[in-house]
């Protein structure tokens, strides 16, 4: 059930079942920490546990987003990207993962959080699904979120229909500003085509479950019932009709939200139900943190109540629905959302089961408050901000789908940027715009047809872009991203190599490759040969018979680590200094010995 000491992280949720590995992801999201994405292929990687990217390996960070990024599509809402507090060159490999996409709705969101994931079974091949539905951007927010993981059960009885998946999976495609390339769109598609096989199992104690996609098909709208005898209603946002709705449902309405929400609404619109926000300990991340930051609809939710679930008490039944879909108009009315419906006897799932404190539980009645709403009427400033908002993320959707390009000269290490957009964009915004590559630090331009860089570090050519706006004392920042023209190759060796610039990092890198932990530096130091042959005890390079035996296990037992092996030898294209004789000598050994394993099965 929803006890706040239940805790499951994402990154948790994301690892591959024993004995499986990803095969296939697909995930969806409002808002896109462009830090947050190198997270996932650290957790696919299953050996890496780290939940901090400043914490991870590099190595194991660089081969991890490199391995798993053409098997992952990011679909996340047209200017919905953040500019990260950190640039990493490694992100250069995960752009073709992000995908920007527009509500078919004039005016609406992409506002879903969704996670398909596919498994394949290391020995036998076969296939497992993974879906998460839960209300968390792929940020790092300090939010209070909602994830609702469904694992596939073959020999479950009462299996959820996962046609609305494969159906909303299927159309994410068709919702990109700018098409994307056959392969990816492909294997999307693909994943959608396989999950409709898939048996999913209803969580106990829920008797069953149903998926509700909206914005995509006419007429989609959640199992909000007309009456109730109970309701409890969580989200951190709310408008005026939407709460006068939700407030009338039952007798009993409990309403739980933010403090900024309730006062912006007014309490005119929430007449006949109790209202509450979290406790001030339970709303702050951290001791150092006095206050939860302000949030809105648009720009998320820093810190604080950000899960959306309702519940409905109807006799001896009630029905829980969580997902992404926020208590507005615009969430229940044009936005792309998900949310899962989950019913049960209201003994065990209705609302007082969630709000009152059960065995080896915490209720949520002990960490919200009553909050009193001040003001009766909706507050007239704060909707001006919000609107002022909203205007600068329409015009930064606006801007990504009119598919601004990065041209980019490689000289040397160096590059000149030239970002091109089309005239009619420049003076769309009523506002000041000003652009720069999220690599760069202090090179804010104002937008124009075309905009340059001249002497960046070919490292930092990126096809993020990020765009400030200003407009009635309001300063906001978002990214988009841009075609790239130019060397990307290129681009993306010299990225490699300021990576793997040594011989003890090309070790660690094929050892993590070869399916190994990955070793400090210290484990991998041996002794470079002299000009005899003989190992010399000065020159401190590594003894790459420390790659023998896991290349050995590869031949027979993980043939794929060798086809990893060759990738990064060629992408990197090492000079003879990194990559000598007798390492290569010793792969083309492996490849024949492999040739011949490989010949020997069939």
């Amino acid at each position: 059930m929803l006890s706040p000491d239940s805790r499951v992280l994402l990154t948790d949720a994301l690892q591959p079942p024993v004995g499986y590995a990803i095969d296939s992801v697909v995930t969806t999201t409002y808002s896109l920490d462009l830090t947050a994405l190198l997270l996932a292929p650290l957790s696919f990687a299953a050996r890496t546990r780290s939940e901090d990217v400043d914490d991870a390996d590099p190595i194991a960070l660089l081969e991890s987003i490199r391995r798993y990024v053409g098997s992952m599509t990011v679909f996340a809402q047209a200017g919905g990207l953040k500019v990260p507090s950190k640039y990493r060159t490694v992100l250069s490999f995960a752009e073709n993962s992000v995908v920007e996409v527009r509500a078919p709705q004039p005016g609406r969101l992409f506002h879903p959080k969704i996670w398909l994931l596919r498994f394949v079974c290391d020995d036998a091949g076969g296939y497992l699904h993974r879906f998460l539905c839960s209300s968390r951007n792929l940020t790092f927010d300090a939010s209070w979120d909602t994830l609702l993981v469904l694992d596939e059960d073959p020999d479950t009885d009462e299996a959820v229909d996962p046609a609305p998946i494969a159906e909303f999976v299927a159309a994410l495609p068709d919702l990109a500003t700018t098409p994307m390339t056959g392969t990816r769109a492909a294997a999307v598609r693909d994943l959608a085509h396989t999950v409709r096989s898939a048996r999913f199992a209803c969580p106990a104690p829920f008797a069953s479950m149903t998926l509700h996609p909206l914005g995509l098909t006419d007429g989609a709208a959640l199992p909000v019932p007309e009456a109730a005898d109970r309701a409890l209603v969580i989200s951190p946002f709310f408008d005026p009709a939407t709460s006068r709705r939700f407030a009338a449902i039952a007798p009993d309405s409990r309403i739980v939200s933010r403090a900024e929400t309730f006062d912006r609404t007014g309490s005119d619109a929430f007449t006949g139900a109790q209202t509450f926000t979290l406790q001030a300990v339970a709303d702050r991340p951290g001791d150092d943190e006095a206050v939860a930051e302000p949030g809105t609809e648009v720009g998320g939710v820093p810190s604080g109540l950000h899960a959306k679930t309702f519940v409905f008490d109807t006799a001896k039944e009630a029905v829980l629905i969580t997902g992404s879909a926020n208590a507005t108009s615009a969430a229940l009315g044009g936005n792309v959302e998900f949310s899962a419906a989950l019913r049960g006897p209201s003994a065990k799932c209705g609302v007082d089961a969630v709000w009152e404190s059960g065995k080896g539980t915490t209720g949520l009645a002990r960490i919200v408050e009553p909050y009193t709403i001040t003001a009766a009427a909706p507050d007239v400033d704060a909707d001006a901000l919000a609107r002022v908002e909203k205007d600068m993320a329409d015009f930064r959707a606006l801007l990504s789908a009119a598919a601004p390009q990065l041209h980019f000269v490689l000289n040397g290490g160096s590059a000149q940027c030239t970002l091109r957009v089309p005239e009619e964009i420049v003076g769309a915004f009523d506002g000041e715009v000003a652009v720069s590559p999220v690599s760069l630090t202090g090179e804010y331009r104002p937008l124009a047809t075309e905009v340059t860089w001249s002497g960046v570090a070919a490292a930092n050519v990126t096809a993020f872009i990020g765009v400030r706006t200003r407009r009635d004392g309001v300063e906001l920042f978002g990214v988009v991203k841009a075609a790239l023209h130019g060397d990307v190759v290129g681009r993306d060796r010299l990225i490699l190599r300021s990576h793997i610039g040594s011989a003890q990092d090309l070790t660690r890198c094929l050892l993590f490759l070869l399916g190994g932990e990955v070793p400090g530096d210290g484990e991998v130091l041996g002794l470079d040969r002299g000009s005899t042959g003989d190992r010399d005890p000065g020159r401190g390079a590594v003894d790459d018979t420390v790659l023998f035996e896991p290349l050995v296990r590869a031949v027979v037992g993980d043939r794929a680590a060798l086809e990893r092996v060759d990738a990064l030898l060629r992408d990197l294209d090492a000079p003879t200094d990194l990559v000598d004789d007798d390492l290569r000598a010793l792969l083309d050994a492996v490849r024949l010995a492999h040739t011949a394993v490989a010949g020997g099965d069939k």
